[in-house]
């Protein structure tokens, strides 16, 4: 299934009207199920709204970030049921704890946290707090990091409607770019490329958001073990006070020659 669609539009520009294609981003909802080992069928568990493509890397991501799965042994198999419907096979036995409308909701591409059942599942964590503090990054490998995402964003240069997350080393190297019309996808698709690959966690690199930091993407991104989280918008208080409890380094407002470094100085030179 394509991610870009082509639709007719009304274009209108001073006094001049036209009638032409553009180029929009594709939305469409994919329904996560889960099977355990002790149960008949699978089960729902979510209905997300994303772009199609690199679904089995956003379903694992997602699984990895709400702690359903934590290695690659947790999963026998991954189907595609249909271009809509993802069912995840998983090797391990159903917690006794877990409660069944925890996550079974729809999630819009814009909430990652919605539909939680209450505060206390929203504000759950999961995750240590980052260890690696003798990481020391050159202020200039990080505003080099805004030009090698912009770059990379094929999706976002045709429709403009679309969020990005970059994968980068510590030298600045751009490792991977993952799209999708949610921030939220966008992180799990990153963070499921790494699960499949063996590679989780990232406890040596930088990841760079395209859009604001949110509370729901720093707890993805603690999940994962980012040392070091950049986004070209700003980070929200909760977003800013969960950094700072868990010693990442959190930056944002990246711009080619700027940034602001809200937590975690002490891992980049001036």
């Amino acid at each position: 299934m394509d991610s870009i669609i082509k639709k007719k539009i009304i274009k209108f520009d001073s006094s001049n009207i036209q009638e032409k294609e553009d180029l929009l981003s594709t939305e469409r909802a994919l329904a996560i199920f889960i099977q355990y080992a002790d149960e008949i069928e699978p089960q729902q568990l979510s209905i997300t709204m994303r772009t199609p493509g690199e679904d089995k890397a956003l379903v694992l991501g997602f699984l990895y970030n709400e702690g359903i799965i934590s290695q690659s042994k947790d999963v026998l198999k991954v189907n595609a049921v249909s271009p809509d419907e993802m069912v995840v096979l998983l090797s391990k036995f159903k917690p006794k704890d877990t409660v069944e409308t925890d996550r079974n909701f729809v999630s819009s591409a814009s909430c990652g946290v919605c539909g939680k059942s209450s505060i206390e599942d929203a504000m759950k964590v999961n995750f240590t707090p980052i260890k690696n503090d003798d990481i020391r990054i050159d202020s200039k490998i990080i505003n080099n990091l805004f030009n090698k995402l912009g770059n990379s964003q094929s999706d976002f240069t045709k429709t403009g409607g679309i969020h990005a997350v970059g994968l980068f080393d510590l030298e600045g190297h751009l490792l991977e770019t993952s799209e999708d019309i949610g921030r939220h996808n966008a992180l799990d698709k990153m963070i499921g490329h790494a699960f499949i690959n063996n590679t989780l966690p990232l406890s040596n690199n930088i990841v760079l958001l395209s859009g604001r930091i949110g509370y729901e993407l720093v707890q993805k991104s603690l999940m994962a073990g980012v040392p070091i989280l950049v986004a070209i918008g700003a980070p929200t208080s909760l977003s800013y006070d969960t950094s700072k409890k868990f010693n990442q380094t959190l930056i944002g407002f990246l711009k080619q020659s700027s940034f602001n470094i809200y937590c975690g100085e002490k891992r980049i030179g001036y």
